[in-house]
């Protein structure tokens, strides 16, 4: 059989991975292939996401972080529209929830407009008239221009898009090798050539990066947050979305309240050890034999209290 070749190879048929292989095309590159391990898209991260297009207020000044963020959800908004894909402006309010989260929300408010994004800060009656029923120290405040997006949606209508424009997506095709020196991947019993390769894998893109000799010294440490959905009556009480002001120390954007396209409300995430890197619910996922090195390395985090990890673990 004779070996297939691209110009362009791309791991995960993700948001990121799509819009990758969308790039590539708008530069005038037809010879691409997209390869997802899993029968359809969204199975992960992305079709899991909460669909929030964040307007770019948490990222330091200047950081590509901050401009991407600004660009890509005003990016989103012209894109869905294009395409017909379901999305919301809910706006978001960010709240102190005690009077030490005070400074860090001040300091929020002066990074958002270094950024150019548009923050308003609200008194306590402004907040109520906005968020009736978010509470906050002193002052709260609101981003109009934070929306939310039908992910599904999104990651087929990027498809539909990549499949008019010639490139190949396979699905249950899986990389199981990578011979960078070689420029192959494997898939199965398939050897396919590539120009370059772009790892977008997700929580497997650490198993890609060591297969090209690449990033060798890092490992995915998963974890896995849990959503629930209020109530449709107390779902009626939440207008947009409720932040909390995020700690710098740790990881996480907190736990918060998220209005989505269907109109309803979820709470969360949490966050805990996962056992698997697909390990999502109950014993679903569960990698018993990477189960044993995730329990080993955190053991050793927190007996040495790797990256403040301790500190994580009483906070979460």
């Amino acid at each position: 059989m004779q070996m297939e070749e691209f110009e362009v190879v791309v791991v995960g048929a993700g948001v990121l991975g799509l819009t990758i292989a969308r790039a590539f095309t708008r530069f005038g590159i037809r010879s691409v292939l997209v390869l997802e391990k899993e029968r359809e898209l969204g199975v992960h991260s992305s079709g899991r996401s909460s669909g929030v297009m964040h307007a770019g207020l948490y990222y330091a000044t200047d950081s590509l972080k901050a401009d991407f963020c600004a660009r890509g959800a005003w990016a989103w908004r012209v894109y869905a529209h294009e395409r017909s894909i379901s999305w919301r402006s809910t706006g978001k309010v960010v709240v102190a929830q005690d009077a030490a989260s005070v400074p860090r929300l001040a300091k929020l408010e002066e990074r958002a407009r270094a950024n150019g994004v548009r923050i308003e800060r609200l008194t306590l009656d402004q907040l109520r008239r906005v968020e009736p029923y978010a509470k906050s120290h002193e002052f709260a405040l609101h981003s109009p221009h934070t929306a939310v997006i039908d992910t599904t949606k999104a990651l087929e209508a990027l498809r539909a898009e990549l499949e008019e424009a010639g490139v190949v997506i396979r699905l249950s095709s899986e990389v199981i090798d990578v011979d960078d020196a070689a420029q192959i991947v494997r898939v199965g019993d398939q050897e396919i050539g590539y120009g370059h390769l772009v790892n977008a894998a997700g929580l497997h893109a650490d198993r890609i990066a060591h297969a090209c000799g690449v990033g060798l010294e890092y490992l995915f440490m998963p974890f896995r947050g849990s959503y629930q959905r209020l109530t449709l009556g107390a779902a009626r009480q939440i207008r947009g979305s409720i932040y909390p002001t995020p700690d710098p120390a740790l990881p996480f954007l907190g736990i918060h309240l998220t209005r989505g396209v269907d109109g309803g409300v979820t709470i969360g995430p949490n966050a805990f050890p996962a056992f698997g890197r697909e390990h999502y619910h109950g014993r679903e996922g569960i990698d018993y034999a990477e189960a044993r090195e995730i329990l080993w390395r955190l053991t050793k985090m927190l007996l040495f209290n790797t990256s403040g990890v301790r500190s994580l673990a009483i906070a979460e």
